[in-house]
């Protein structure tokens, strides 16, 4: 309620008092990582016994959800790796070297965090009337 106040945020003219800021919950945060994890194991249990899985409707589904997971985590990876060899090269002054690796660990932070937000993997919705699959 202060930081509304403090904020200069309107109250309702409703219920006449200020609306209350929720934030997403610690499970809602983890929620695409887990999914993403999971969705991983899934493909690798089912393709890595028989690779001619891969194409069944149910793994092309998963396949986006797993490798935005591994872009995210190779993101995540090699943005600390990076940030780490820049402070080591700043503190031996080598200056080039530290902004190069200061420049891949943003780039990497920003791979990771928006990896999977241009594409959205969408079913494709078959013909109406049309057969799926062999009689």
């Amino acid at each position: 309620m202060q930081f509304l106040r403090k904020h200069n945020c309107p109250a309702c003219p409703v219920i006449k008092r200020s609306a209350k800021l929720k934030s997403p919950s610690r499970l809602l945060r983890w929620l695409w990582p887990i999914t993403g994890f999971f969705a991983l194991i899934w493909f690798l249990v089912r393709v890595i016994p028989k690779p001619s899985r891969a194409t069944y409707p149910c793994q092309r589904i998963v396949f986006p959800l797993a490798s935005s997971f591994i872009v995210w985590l190779l993101g995540l990876t090699v943005s600390v790796v990076a940030f780490r060899k820049a402070k080591y090269y700043f503190e031996r002054s080598r200056f080039v070297v530290g902004a190069m690796c200061l420049v891949v660990g943003v780039g990497a932070v920003f791979m990771a965090i928006s990896g999977g937000n241009e594409n959205i993997a969408l079913a494709d919705s078959p013909a109406p009337n049309a057969p799926i699959g062999v009689a």
